[in-house]
């Protein structure tokens, strides 16, 4: 049975979470960095797929978590981290799909003909080749991005976040914007009786005033270290609500076939996981709801991410039969034509699955929900409110 990954959303009942952004925050950074430790010895032995793929996600997760909690970390620390984790990424990246490739190949033999079988096994050869290739660039970026050195540094960083936090009120109007995306809401934002009314009774900000309002909020969240978790779920909620709408509401105008673009729903699954590593950050602190959103989005990511794949195998073998016709071997083409009509009628029905359900949840107004989830997280003081544009 594969073990389930550290930190693989949040067990709620197993210990109350932390009161402060800081602890919270090194909580979430140190158990994802402990996620990539105990995955690391897998994805460099290569027997099991899978230990490249949880390494992946926790290289994902902790990226998330930088950005997030990118205002209370030391400057330029954040960044020097992103940049060695998504090299990480990008690393194992190829790697992880073409294992994909090859399990779905496995898949398709037993159901396909005698012929249709040597065509994949052809096939199959040559992804193994390049899946060795692959992995040999894999493991010279695990050297030159220095694993022990990035653990070293995370560790560092938890610890650091621990202490008890230096009030500093930082210039936030220059330098790097940790939420530059800015937002299409109205928030209000209560600070916390920590301040000492030091901020004012509170920042208020709609229409045009959206950019000062963004460097307001920053103002408000660096200078308090110790700020409760759920001050900051308030502050950016509308943030986390807008990416909901880029991920239910992609343009998915039909193409010439009948059919959305690619491109579109590859900018949906982006998007939504993108977003759930967000919410998973605040995973604790979401109540009632709040799991049910989570839950939804899960499944949203788990049928894109299963077209993705679907798609991908379909690149692959119309490349393969492309390759055969332009080397004469037109028995293998044929086959490669043939296996690729029949898969093709599956994705075009998964394709209309996945959009049936993003036009259900953009219907059904998800953005809303997640925003009432958010919103129950900072009860009983002054509930986010979030307007989404149309």
């Amino acid at each position: 049975m594969k073990k389930k990954p550290v930190n693989e959303g949040h067990d709620h009942a197993a210990a109350e979470p932390a009161t402060t952004v800081r602890l919270h925050a090194a909580e979430v950074i140190d158990a994802q960095r402990t996620a990539l430790q105990e995955h690391l010895g897998a994805a460099v032995k290569g027997d099991d797929p899978e230990g490249v793929h949880d390494m992946r996600v926790a290289s994902r997760r902790l990226r998330a978590a930088l950005e997030f909690f990118s205002p209370w970390l030391e400057d330029g620390e954040g960044d020097r981290l992103e940049r060695d984790l998504r090299a990480l990424t990008r690393a194992l990246g190829k790697t992880r799909e073409l294992d994909v490739l090859r399990l779905k190949l496995s898949e398709l033999t037993p159901r396909t003909t005698p012929a249709g079988a040597l065509a994949l096994e052809h096939l199959d050869v040559r992804l193994a080749r390049k899946r060795r290739k692959a992995r040999s660039q894999m493991l010279r970026h695990f050297a030159k991005v220095d694993l022990d050195r990035v653990d070293l540094r995370l560790r560092r960083v938890a610890a650091t976040l621990t202490r008890p936090a230096r009030v500093e009120v930082r210039s936030t109007r220059t330098g790097r914007d940790p939420w530059p995306h800015g937002d299409a809401s109205r928030v209000s934002v209560m600070p916390p009786p920590e301040a000492n009314g030091a901020l004012g009774s509170h920042v208020a900000a709609e229409g045009d005033q959206r950019a000062s309002s963004a460097a307001d909020e920053r103002a408000l969240l660096q200078p308090l270290g110790e700020v409760s978790v759920t001050e900051v779920v308030r502050v950016v909620a509308p943030r986390l609500v807008e990416s909901v709408r880029d991920a239910v509401r992609v343009d998915l105008d039909e193409g010439k076939d009948g059919i959305a673009p690619a491109a579109a729903i590859h900018a949906a699954r982006i998007a939504a996981k993108k977003l759930r590593y967000s919410l998973e950050i605040v995973a604790p602190y979401l109540v009632g709801s709040g799991q049910d959103v989570l839950r939804t989005l899960k499944k949203l990511q788990d049928g894109l991410g299963r077209f993705h794949d679907d798609a991908v195998l379909d690149d692959t073998l119309r490349a393969a039969a492309e390759h055969a016709e332009s080397r004469e071997r037109k028995l293998l083409a044929t086959e490669f034509w043939r296996i690729r009509s029949v898969r093709r009628r599956v994705l075009l029905r998964e394709e209309r699955r996945v959009l049936d359900r993003l036009r259900t949840l953009d219907g059904e107004d998800f953005a809303g929900e997640v925003s009432r989830a958010l919103a129950a997280t900072v009860e009983p003081r002054q509930p986010v409110e979030a307007t989404i544009s149309p």
